[in-house]
C-alpha cells in the first residue's frame, strides 16, 4: 500500500499532473484551492461568492482525504488586494465560530498573484479509507526523523548543524 495518498477532486483539476492534495499519515496538505464552481468551471464575479466557493472546495478536499474543516490547522490565503479581508473575515467566523478553536490563518498579498486562492494544512486524527492513521504525533515526528536519517540528512551533513540539530526541524529545513 502506498505511504502517500494523492487526492483528486473532479472539476478541480490542474493543467499539469499534480493532485489537489496529499495525505501522509495524519497530515494532509493541499495545493491551491479557489472558489471556482466545479460544475460550470466559472469563477464567480463577487468576491464574497468566491470566498464561499473556496470554503466549499476546501471542504471537498478535506472530505476526500478523510477529514473535515474541524481538522484544519492553518490556512494561507493568496490575494491581489488585502481589502478582500473585509469580506473574508465574516465568512471565516461563520465557518469557524468558536474563537478558541480556530485554525491559524495568513493572508499573502501580491499584485501579480491570484485574486483569491488558499492552501490548507490539516491534521486528521482518525483512520481514512486509504491508510489507518492512529499513530500519535510524536511517533510520526520520530518516523520523519528516521526517514531523514535514511536520506543522509543528519548533524554529520553539516558541521554547523551539529550545534543545533533537531531531527524533525533539520529534515524540514533541508
Amino acid at each position: 500500500m502506498a505511504r502517500r495518498q494523492s487526492i483528486h477532486i473532479e472539476g478541480m483539476h490542474h493543467s499539469v499532473p499534480i493532485p489537489n492534495a496529499a495525505r501522509v499519515g495524519n497530515l494532509l496538505m493541499s495545493g491551491t484551492i479557489s472558489g471556482r464552481d466545479l460544475v460550470t468551471g466559472e469563477l464567480p464575479d463577487a468576491p464574497s461568492d468566491q470566498i464561499k466557493g473556496l470554503f466549499a472546495n476546501a471542504k471537498r478536499v478535506l472530505e476526500a482525504g478523510g477529514g473535515s474543516l474541524d481538522d484544519v490547522v492553518k490556512m494561507t490565503f493568496f490575494v491581489k488586494d488585502r481589502a478582500i479581508r473585509a469580506e473574508l473575515d465574516p465568512v471565516w467566523v461563520s465557518v469557524f465560530p468558536d474563537e478558541d478553536n480556530r485554525p491559524a490563518r495568513h493572508v499573502v498579498a501580491s499584485e501579480s498573484g491570484p485574486a483569491l486562492q488558499a492552501e490548507l494544512t490539516a491534521f486528521i486524527d482518525r483512520a481514512s479509507g486509504a491508510r489507518p492513521c492512529r499513530a500519535p504525533l510524536l511517533a510520526q515526528l520520530l518516523e520523519l526523523a528516521l526517514l531523514c536519517g535514511r536520506a543522509g540528512i543528519s548533524s554529520r551533513s553539516s558541521p554547523s548543524a551539529a550545534r543545533s540539530w533537531s531531527p524533525w526541524w533539520w529534515c524540514w529545513w533541508w
